[in-house]
């Protein structure tokens, strides 16, 4: 049994909202794309983005992630090559133990792009 999605996920003005199946089955998959996303999908998703919002100056992004600093690494360069300036995730932070509690919102960057 999967847990409900929250915080964002429930705003009724943003897209990609958290709507699963009702079977254990389909939820289980639904959700496992939803938090595992492959590289060339996430690079599709913010391509589409860019093209629905023309006007919408869309260079710099922030991803949450707890994914191992391999897959990051190759999905920071991908997004490079598409154009993005600056690619930060939650593994670039340097937080004090009183950030981690909300290290969404606050954080000391060191990150330099290659």
């Amino acid at each position: 049994m999967f847990a409900s999605f929250e915080g964002w996920n429930h705003l009724p003005f943003l897209p990609n909202q958290f709507n699963p199946p009702s079977d254990s089955v389909s939820r289980a998959q639904y959700v496992l794309n939803r938090c595992w996303i492959e590289i060339d999908n996430i690079v599709k998703r913010l391509d589409k983005l860019r093209e629905e919002h023309p006007d919408a100056d869309l260079n710099n992004i922030f991803i949450s992630t707890n994914g191992p600093a391999e897959w990051l690494e190759e999905l920071k360069k991908r997004l490079w090559e598409k154009g993005w300036q600056t690619v930060i995730t939650s593994q670039d932070l340097e937080l004090s133990w009183q950030e981690q509690g909300v290290d969404n919102a606050v954080g000391k960057l060191s990150f330099t792009p290659v």
